[in-house]
């Protein structure tokens, strides 16, 4: 056994193995599983392909100012791109976005909707959804603006940077669709 600080264990045909104990005061407690396996130890760390189904592996944030358009075709409304560089291929990322959404209306008596979507580049990666719509009484011209969130749920096989944009568009050209006050959460989650 070593001194009164340490415990040696022998190895089965050569070598050993010693848990020291450290010189502080108070009681530690080292629970040891039940089930054979490995510990891991503080200079060995845990690789993402280590961890259960269901870990969260990183989560990236960003702020975006966003933009508005009367394109009646989806178009990037953020500022700059929204990037995540995942840490295993074998992963899914969860892309959140909250936002403003504001429509004008496109005249009086005229309606008009404002749809948005999670894109990755030109790959459509949420539902496109018409979030808001005005619908303007004759004699009077409006505008709707709501708090608006989309959730989309991509699965990754890479470690090759990805980016997300925020696209929107107006049902008619003359009514403007805006996209503000982005806020984003991409979550990667093992799988």
């Amino acid at each position: 056994m070593g001194d009164s600080m340490s415990l040696v264990l022998p190895g089965a045909t050569s070598g050993q193995v010693t848990v020291d104990v450290p010189a502080v005061a108070g009681t530690t407690t080292l629970t040891l599983p039940a089930t054979s396996g490995t510990v891991a130890l503080t200079t060995t760390p845990i690789t993402s392909s280590q961890l259960p189904s269901g870990s969260v592996l990183q989560v990236v944030t960003a702020n975006d100012a966003g933009s508005s358009t009367t394109s009646t075709t989806a178009v990037n409304l953020n500022v700059s791109a929204i990037s995540i560089t995942p840490k295993s291929t074998n992963s899914k990322l969860v892309i959140q976005v909250s936002f403003q959404g504001i429509i004008t209306a496109a005249g009086a008596g005229t309606n008009s909707y404002g749809y948005f979507q999670i894109n990755e580049g030109a790959t459509l990666r949420s539902t496109a959804a018409r979030s808001i719509a005005v619908v303007s009484a004759s004699g009077t011209n409006m505008q709707t603006n709501a708090g608006q969130h989309l959730i989309a749920v991509v699965t990754n096989s890479s470690l090759t940077a990805r980016s997300f944009n925020l696209y929107g568009y107006s049902s008619t050209s003359s009514a403007t669709c805006y996209g503000n006050n982005m806020t984003w959460v991409i979550t990667e989650v093992a799988v």
